[in-house]
């Protein structure tokens, strides 16, 4: 069973997630209820709009208002970072304060739309010139837009993580598309990109379902355990 969520938009009034504190405790609580022990934090950051060390504090004063209720809820641990959107030139900011928790994990956002090369090379200068580890956030996000050529430069990165979105169990393609990964040798951890109590609550249920085939099971427990050796906690 996965015990960390890895992609969430929880932390109230932040972004296009959570709108108030009383929504983020209601999506902790239904991603506890689903065996949830840890959840990833992870607002929008857009370099266009504000600094990293503007998030930051803005991310601070976010948690501060759910402080209150940790013990009396028993609420999972939860891992304050950023989803990062990958745009020309934010390799040149010091992006280490957005990393996951005390982590070097730093979760991206590739633009949608067509593969542009540069977006690579924005991955690389973090990777090598910050030294740290990109969580490249819901590829399967983009079988509508990139070709396996696209793919395959993303992945020839290296070490880097692939997030997968739990509604990626829904699509026939999708599932395939992140079964070929697992079976590859890719590191992989699931997310489910909850952004409120309605449209996009937080929902294992596809992924559990699917999880539950013993087949599929051993290849995604073997791309989870990748990814555990590069972790600090188990995904």
């Amino acid at each position: 069973m996965v015990k960390t969520d890895f992609h969430t938009h929880c932390l109230p009034g932040m972004d296009d997630g959570a709108s108030c504190p009383e929504e983020s405790l209601s999506m902790l609580e239904l991603l506890k209820n689903q065996g949830i022990e840890r959840v990833a934090l992870t607002s929008h950051f857009f370099i266009g709009k504000e600094t990293p060390e503007h998030f930051a504090e803005r991310r601070k004063k976010a948690l501060e208002k759910l402080e209150p209720f940790f013990l009396e809820r028993n609420l999972p641990m939860l891992y304050p970072g950023a989803e990062v959107n990958i745009i020309k030139g934010v390799s040149e900011k010091d992006l280490s304060g957005l990393c996951i928790g005390d982590t070097n994990l730093i979760l991206l956002e590739m633009p949608y739309g067509q593969f542009e090369n540069w977006s690579v090379r924005e991955i690389e200068n973090i990777m090598f010139g910050q030294k740290l580890c990109p969580v490249i956030a819901h590829l399967d996000r983009y079988l509508a837009w990139f070709s396996i050529s696209d793919f395959e430069e993303i992945l020839s990165l290296g070490n880097i993580i692939i997030q997968i979105n739990v509604s990626a169990f829904s699509s026939y393609r999708s599932r395939k598309f992140v079964l070929n990964l697992a079976r590859a040798g890719y590191p992989l951890v699931i997310g489910s990109d909850a952004h409120n109590l309605s449209s996009r609550s937080p929902d294992f249920s596809v992924f559990n379902k699917f999880f539950a085939k013993k087949n599929v099971r051993e290849s995604l427990e073997k791309a989870f355990s990748r990814s555990n050796k590069i972790l600090p906690f188990e995904c």
